[in-house]
């Protein structure tokens, strides 16, 4: 191991080391050494090449002996290299003086194996080898065999079978016969505890509904000592919602409700004379602190002894032999006593090393570990200083030259050390004889004698955090205890100190201006705006009033007007949702329907507003009956269910159906969390038909009917809000426009330009001596034409621009303005409204919020009958919806507020009286009949239709509205304004879906690709027409790549990888974790990891001093593990992905999907396109266009299924002209993404540069063992909250 470390110090970070170690002090030398030392013993723990001096396989007598033992089972696995291991040369005669011992290895190990498919495939032979040279145990002593087909790949597969149960019970039977032994000891790992019990343990198990086996009588008084390490006797709970894979079976699988556990389980200590389990609450296989159902799943029950070693992995439990040091301290007669002494040391050298790098090495860039203490830093450092100085590496061009000192004039002992490294590089520095060393430090018995128990130790402290298992369940699990942040109150500094006040209180601060002065001599560029199409395309769609030196694409901001998603009511669909959750529908929701503001390209047409005034006194004022239904909705989730299913509307409502006369008689209606749906069916002589009850047939019958065969329905959804006084006043007509000068554009033109800019799209004829840079010129005239014809039109309706102003004189007449706006005089009092409101309005003068019941107005129609509608019906349907809107906000709601109002105060009795006007019908046990056909929506209207419109009247009494849907013990909510707001969760833009099938590999899959309908597409498209001139998105999907076992492995490595980084696995800045805090402990949000690159994306960091240095991209995060390299190997060999173009690998974790990610572009400056992604777990969207990330309106919507592999495409619309966002209501639990992208060379080579030259040796001058020092990611976050 020592070796290993030395030697990956050489080949790793030979290249820095000359770059800052010749003018280190003694101290910092040696502190900088022990975190090369770690980094290095970090690679060890995950790459170390396994090279095994054991003597691997059986003897061959005992091969010999084994096979005529029983031939029925293959015990010498000829087909697996090292899969065996024991025996002697000749069979022994006489019982031996020890007990032998046989070892039973876990799910796809190898029994003795040397590093297989995967590096973790080394069975027992470090504990093998551990024990023939400290243990005095020969190969005589110690047997195993491979009782699997150790294929990583097939795991998923592998049970406690007929097959494997009877191997490994004639194995160790074979064993007792071959040597003689009264008793054997017998250790088995992981599956193989499981699997070694019930061999002992024997009895009869099912395999399946059909199939039984019986082992055979219980051979417990034949084993001397039983160790567990590792085991799942409770089963595993990954394994709970995954019953259908063999390991996962409920008859003889670890299923948590597994039959043969149940009845391991069911009587205690039968596996031998003694019963031991070890195991560690930090298993990344096993996980969840090892509990399961509130059991511990890794502890044999019924176990003389137990013990937990914090911090080993699953496999270290199997190979640090801990669990000997241990027993071999308790039953000392069973081993020789010098194999505890030797285990002591090494194990204390391992726990250092590991502590060092938890605490002191991932003080580079967080501030969750503070450097260790004195005494331990000096045990870690020295001990593995000591041990690589006194090797001579034997790799070529590696090794490490020890030159004795000499005495010079001065009486200075100077040692010197040269390193030569792979990369050729001498790095020459300097150690004075002065040396900080405690002196009771004796290095010569260092490995002899055992250290202080607390100098073991680490991680002591740990906190509760609560995070999602890859099966969406809630866990709580122990993490090393985060550090409170630092801040400038800590350091005893107040106000807003200058940085060298700052740095002048840190006792260990960094070398600030020697990072300055290195980072002007390194020469570094800046600029990155040019030389790359994408970054040409997206410098045109922003905005320069947004853009600062600090900020890039991810923190700009997105107008909507651009595209064309400004208004406030209109037409919409909903549309099913594409949500399968295929194969973990059992685990996760679908996600919810989709709102398609359909009516976005429409046309507005002129002459019909007297028609549709007529419409609309005719349908919503007293000619007609208006059949509503009235229930309770937080969201639009239960409206849009009951829109889109017809036959469950009368469920949804109650089964309660609402008549009035009058839409001015719903006031008392309009409440939090209420929604009312008002039905019409088309009619091809006035576009809306109301009812037309036949009182002498069944009313209810009629009423059911009507509301399940409605196919336009105006919903108004309410909510409880805060809007701004000076908005809700305009909305409804009561501002004072006396007090404001400032000239407008009225809503109506900007659709009209909005609209103008939307359909004057147009198409540049293609023939063949059209060339690509022709064609650009002349699609190029001609939106140059229409972008100068539309501006012109603006122009003519804004006001002049007041001409500029100095910064003071602004200031003031933003003061003044505010002043003016929540003045009381705003307020008109000849607008309609009652004393009572106006006094309501402006009692708070000065409040520039008001509290409101905003309603949300939108006409819904059915998505098959909208496609299919011709253009004229559409306009109408719209201009409509329109109009009702103007009537609605410029008149109504004044009045309906007035009797909000009045009906405060009168109370109770007022409002029952009034509730008369409101009729309700019981439609309980109604029949719910099919849907009759309906006609086409092709009819073509003119105003004349809607001057003779029929009407209804009622000649029987109804049952009055019963109210019990109002809080009528709360009428504070009758005080609360009406204001209409727009429609939210919906996109503009339907896409159409192309789907393809591909052969990618050996792989058919489905692509699916995106387009825009022509005729309406977001305003700034136009300019992509030429490279997409099908109106291609610029993004598709390959679907059903991946089958679900593969998914499930990559789910299950990221939740394992997760683990990793709250441990603190990775480099520091790998894994940023966004916490949520309750009461009792923390919750994880969201993670995102970086592999490979990082790039700088939250406010703080984008203070830091250079931080548009590389644009932002940063090398300081670990190299992706090592599945990722395999999923991108695959990739690239089935021409999913370009070859050698993936370098960055980020990963998104989205805990409980109740935070997504905001909306952002993938700056063109740091990824060169295409940008792939890869979606795990469960069913997503990826949404464009948002404004603010939340429920809010967008332009389309990306569908992201399980296991889907999404391009965005280079130079397209979706990568360069649009930002993308995951919402929370994307998501129905936890979900993953895998960003493939390839960073430009030209800012990683910069990246690497200031890495090297600037970060890593700025951070080497904090390193300190003081225990106030401050760690460098501290400093940073300090340093950059001053400059922000």
């Amino acid at each position: 191991m020592t070796k290993y470390l030395c030697s990956q110090i050489n080949n790793t970070y030979g290249l820095q080391l000359d770059i800052y170690l010749n003018s280190m002090t003694s101290q910092t030398l040696l502190l900088t050494l022990g975190v090369l030392m770690v980094l290095g013993a970090t690679a060890y723990m995950n790459y170390e090449e396994n090279v095994s001096s054991i003597d691997h396989g059986f003897t061959a007598d005992f091969a010999s002996f084994i096979k005529s033992f029983d031939s029925k089972y293959d015990f010498i696995r000829s087909d697996i290299t090292w899969s065996t291991y024991g025996g002697a040369e000749t069979r022994p005669t006489t019982a031996p003086s020890k007990y032998p011992i046989v070892f039973v290895h876990g799910n796809s190990d190898i029994g003795a194996g040397n590093g297989g498919t995967v590096g973790w495939q080394t069975g027992f032979t470090q504990l093998i080898e551990y024990l023939q040279n400290y243990g005095g145990y020969t190969k005589a002593d110690l047997y195993v065999t491979t009782w699997g087909p150790a294929n990583p790949n097939m795991a998923s597969q592998n049970s406690h079978s007929e097959k494997y149960v009877m191997t490994t019970r004639r194995f160790i039977e074979g064993v007792l016969a071959y040597t003689k032994a009264s008793k054997v000891i017998v250790i088995g790992h992981s599956m193989g505890v499981t699997l070694a019990r019930a061999a002992i343990i024997g009895g009869t198990y099912s395999e399946s509904l059909f199939s039984k086996f019986t082992v055979g009588d219980p051979i417990t008084n034949s084993i001397a000592a039983f160790f567990g390490l590792a085991g799942a006797n409770y089963g595993l709970v990954d394994c709970t919602y995954a019953t259908g894979l063999p390991t996962c079976s409920t008859y003889n699988g670890f299923s948590p409700s597994s039959q043969m556990l149940t009845a391991l389980n069911s009587k205690t200590h039968r596996e031998g004379a003694k019963v031991y389990s070890f195991w560690s609450p930090n298993d990344d296989i096993i996980k969840y602190n090892c509990i399961v159902n509130q059991k511990n799943t890794c502890i044999v029950p019924g176990s003389d002894e137990s013990y937990q070693q914090s911090g080993y992995t699953h496999f270290d439990v199997r190979d640090k032999g801990v669990f000997l040091q241990i027993y071999c301290q308790k039953r000392g007669q069973h081993q020789r006593p010098q194999v505890c002494d030797r285990s002591v040391s090494e194990l204390q050298l391992i726990n250092l090393l590991i502590a060092f790098q938890l605490q002191l090495l991932q003080s580079r860039h967080t501030p969750q570990h503070k450097p260790l203490a004195k005494s331990h830093i000096y045990q870690c450092l020295f001990l593995t200083y000591i041990d690589c100085l006194k090797l001579k590496l034997q790799k070529k061009g590696t090794f490490i030259e020890i030159v004795h000192p000499t005495k010079s004039s001065d009486e200075e002992t100077i040692v010197k050390k040269r390193i030569v490294s792979n990369f050729n590089v001498n790095s020459t520095f300097w150690i004075t004889p002065k040396q900080d060393v405690p002196p009771t430090l004796d290095f010569e018995t260092l490995f002899k004698k055992p250290f202080p128990e607390q100098a073991v130790k680490h991680n002591e402290t740990f906190e509760k955090l609560e995070v999602v298992t890859n099966t969406n369940q809630k866990i709580l699990i122990d993490v090393p205890s985060r550090p409170a942040a630092y801040s400038l109150e800590k350091l005893n500094l107040k106000g807003k100190p200058t940085l060298e006040q700052l740095f002048q209180a840190i006792p260990n601060c960094m070398d600030y201006k020697e990072r300055d002065k290195y980072f002007k001599q390194g020469g570094f560029k800046l600029n990155y705006q040019s030389g790359y199409a994408p970054v040409e395309i997206q410098n045109k769609h922003k905005d320069p009033e947004d853009y600062t030196k600090k900020q890039h694409f991810i923190r700009q901001k997105q107008s909507q007007a651009n595209l064309n998603l400004k208004r406030t009511c209109g037409v919409s669909y909903v549309k099913k949702s594409e949500s399968e959750q295929k194969d973990v529908n059992h685990i996760f929701k679908k996600l919810p329907p989709l709102v398609y503001q359909c009516s976005s390209g429409c046309q507005p047409i002129t002459g019909y507003d007297e028609a549709f005034d007529n419409l609309f006194y005719n349908l919503l004022n007293g000619k007609n009956l208006i059949v509503f239904t009235l229930f309770n909705s937080q969201d639009e989730s239960a409206l849009r269910e009951y829109l889109l299913f017809p036959n469950l509307r009368n469920k949804i409502g109650r089964e309660r159906v609402m008549i009035a006369r009058k839409f001015l008689n719903l006031w008392m209606l309009f409440q939090d969390a209420l929604c009312l749906v008002i039905h019409y069916k088309y009619d091809e002589n006035q576009l809306l038909r109301p009812i037309q009850l036949d009182e002498q047939e069944d009313i209810k019958q009629q009423l059911v009917d009507f509301i399940c065969e409605s196919e336009i329905s105006i919903c108004l959804l309410f909510k409880k809000s805060v809007s701004g006084r000076k908005a809700f006043l305009k909305s409804v007509g009561l501002w004072n426009e006396g007090s404001d000068n400032s000239s407008i554009c009225t809503e109506t033109q900007r659709e009209e330009l909005q609209t103008k800019f939307v359909i004057s799209v147009p198409k540049v004829p293609i023939n063949s001596n059209s060339t690509p840079q022709s064609l650009f010129q002349e699609f190029t005239d001609i939106i140059q034409q229409q972008e100068n014809y539309v501006l012109e039109t603006r122009t003519q309706t804004q006001a002049p621009q007041t001409q500029q102003q100095n910064p003071n004189s602004e200031k003031q007449t933003k003061k003044k303005k505010r002043a003016k706006i929540l003045s009381s005089t705003d307020v008109r009092k000849d607008g309609g409204a009652s004393e009572q409101l106006i006094n309501h309005l402006i009692k708070e003068d000065g409040n520039h919020n008001i509290n409101t019941c905003s309603i949300r107005m939108e006409m819904y129609v059915t998505e098959e009958k909208w496609k299919s509608a011709n253009d004229h019906n559409k306009d109408l349907l719209n201009a409509f919806i329109k109009r009702v809107e103007h009537h609605v906000t410029s008149s109504y709601l004044i009045k309906m507020m007035n009797k909000r109002f009045k009906a405060n105060e009168k109370g109770q009795d007022y409002i029952i009286r009034r509730s008369n006007k409101i009729y309700e019908i019981l439609t309980d046990n109604v029949q719910i009949k099919q849907n009759k056909k309906t006609i086409n929506w092709t009819s073509t209207f003119t105003p004349e239709n809607f001057t003779n419109l029929s009407t209804f009247k009622l000649s029987k009494k109804y049952q009055n509205i019963s109210l019990d849907i109002i809080k009528m013990k709360e009428l504070s909510f009758l005080k609360q304004p009406l204001y209409c707001i727009t429609t939210r969760d919906s996109f503009a833009f339907d896409l159409i879906t192309k789907v393809t099938k591909v052969k990618l590999g050996d792989r058919m899959v489905d692509r699916l690709d995106f387009f825009f309908e022509p005729n309406n597409c977001p305003c700034n498209f136009k300019s992509f027409l030429p490279m997409f001139p099908e109106y291609q998105v610029g993004a598709h999907a390959y679907v059903g790549y991946f089958t679900n076992e593969e998914l499930l492995q990559m789910e299950k490595d990221i939740f394992d990888m997760e683990l990793k980084g709250f441990d603190g696995h990775y480099l520091p800045m790998t894994a940023q974790i966004s916490h949520a805090q309750s009461n009792h402990h923390s919750s994880v949000r969201r993670t995102k990891f970086f592999f490979g690159y990082r790039y700088m994306w939250t406010k703080c960091q984008l203070a830091e001093p250079h931080s548009m240095v590389a644009a932002g991209v940063r090398r300081d995060v670990s190299a992706p593990p090592l599945w990722m390299r395999n999923l991108i190997t695959q990739l690239e060999n089935d021409n999913v992905v370009p070859k050698k173009f993936i370098n960055s690998i980020a990963c998104n974790v989205y805990h409980d999907g109740k935070e997504g990610l905001a909306q952002h572009f993938d700056d063109a400056v740091r990824f060169k396109q295409p940008i792939f992604t890869i979606r795990v777990f469960s069913d997503c969207r990826l949404s464009f266009g948002s404004q603010f990330y939340g429920f809010c309106n967008g332009a389309f919507a990306v569908p992201l299924p399980r296991g889907c592999i999404l391009c965005m495409e280079e130079g397209s619309y979706a990568a360069n002209a649009i930002k993308h966002c995951v919402r929370p209501c994307d998501m129905t639990g936890k979900s993953a993404a895998l960003i493939l992208r390839q960073m430009h060379d030209q800012v990683t080579q910069e990246a690497i540069k200031y890495d090297e030259y600037v970060d890593l040796p700025c951070h080497m001058s904090t390193l300190s063992v003081d225990d106030n020092a401050v760690p460098f990611g501290e400093q940073k976050r300090l340093e950059a909250e001053l400059l922000s």
